[in-house]
């Protein structure tokens, strides 16, 4: 049973990477576009959206102001 129990939480745990990945590469996407994910206009910096998506926002807010115009292609876990 806990072998079953194990398998179980690798595999959640494997999701929620390719998840995240995910959300990063349409996140990346939507900022080159100049897409502003969940927020209540244009000019706007407030995100009305899940944590997750806040989280992943601010991860490339912060890689654009150490190194400006570069995002890398992959999420840094």
């Amino acid at each position: 049973m806990l072998v079953v129990a194990k398998i179980l939480n690798m595999k959640d745990k494997l999701l929620q990477q390719i998840m995240a990945g995910l959300l990063y590469k349409k996140t990346v996407i939507w900022t080159d576009l100049k897409i502003n994910p969940g927020a209540s206009s244009d000019n706007s910096d407030v995100i009305y959206a899940a944590a997750k998506i806040v989280e992943v926002k601010e991860k490339i807010d912060d890689f654009l102001t150490k190194s400006p115009g570069y995002l890398p292609g992959r999420y840094n876990f």
